[in-house]
């Protein structure tokens, strides 16, 4: 994709169902309680608490130990729900407990008006300059280096300084990167999703609906493991699945979706039991950093790479995101 400036977009065009934040303020009215079996072992505190954070961060919420090495998540009852589902995806027939439970009533977040949060500020910013593009390296024929694609999310750090002291923290930094990645679903031109296939960071809730994604070329919606609880209707990858979350999860279960997985220790002791059910020509292996992880990538039958490595090697090859 070309670094063509992409157009502006006044706060006015933006729909009203952006203005305002996705995630509460205050006490939440449920929780959701998570005691791990003993069959699970160790990892599973960390899986657990990895995927109820991701709901908490993006939804709202937070997360504490309870007794026993069980985690709470509190939060409103969608979020619970949500987690709920993520956890049942990921636990399928392990020994597990899921127990909502009440707990207070919920405050009301108030919104600031129409025009005057973080979505008048970042409309005043180029979108190219609040995303982060990040280039994917694959192989043709004769082992020549090609642009497979180009993964594009919002990035905190532009999105932060975009929007002030004001809207620091979440919720509001979440909801901001939310309108961002929406913004670049709504003003990428379709020249640049043709020219080599765009992996663009989304939150479920954030996907157009169904008859709008077959209405022309998108791209490749990059979606967080709690997407994996109710996987949506067409192509979509997931980013952020832990090794460990990948050992646990039951493949028949696994929706034939792009994988974005990071390199590292944890990655490479995955038994090859586990890599032939996932099927390495669906991964993006992320964080490349070297020539050893390009090589061992290419050992295990990935095809797709990002990272400094693949930076460089797409660079010699005069290619560019």
């Amino acid at each position: 994709m070309s670094s063509t400036t992409l157009p502006a977009r006044t706060a006015s065009t933006l729909p009203p169902s952006v203005l305002l934040p996705r995630a509460p303020l205050a006490t939440p009215p449920g929780s959701l309680l998570f005691r791990p079996g003993p069959a699970l072992g160790p990892e599973a505190h960390r899986i657990a608490r990895a995927l109820l954070e991701d709901a908490a961060r993006h939804r709202g919420g937070r997360v504490m130990p309870a007794e026993d090495g069980a985690w709470r998540l509190e939060g409103a009852p969608p979020v619970l729900e949500e987690a709920r589902r993520a956890l049942a995806a990921v636990l399928t027939g392990r020994d597990a407990a899921l127990v909502t439970e009440a707990v207070a009533s919920p405050a009301t977040l108030v919104a600031p008006p129409v025009g005057e949060g973080p979505e008048r500020l970042l409309a005043l910013r180029p979108l190219a300059s609040l995303l982060r593009r990040r280039a994917i390296l694959g192989f043709g024929g004769g082992a020549m280096p090609r642009l497979a694609g180009v993964r594009l999310h919002p990035s905190t750090r532009a999105v932060q300084a975009a929007i002030g002291p004001r809207w620091a923290g979440a919720p509001w930094l979440d909801h901001a990167r939310g309108l961002v990645a929406r913004r670049a679903l709504a003003e990428m031109p379709s020249a640049a999703r043709e020219t080599a296939p765009v992996h663009l960071d989304l939150l479920p809730e954030d996907l157009p609906p169904p008859e709008a994604r077959a209405a022309g070329p998108m791209p490749l919606p990059v979606l967080p493991p709690r997407a994996l609880a109710e996987p949506p209707r067409g192509p979509f990858a997931i980013a952020g699945l832990s090794p460990e979350a990948l050992a646990l999860m039951d493949p028949a279960r696994l929706p034939e979706a792009v994988l974005h997985l990071r390199h590292g220790p944890g990655l490479m002791a995955l038994p090859d039991t586990i890599w032939a059910a996932i099927g390495p020509d669906r991964v993006v292996l992320e964080g490349v950093a070297d020539r050893a992880a390009l090589e061992w990538g290419l050992v295990r039958g990935i095809g797709r790479f990002a990272g400094p490595q693949a930076d460089r090697i797409l660079a010699a090859a005069g290619l560019r995101a």
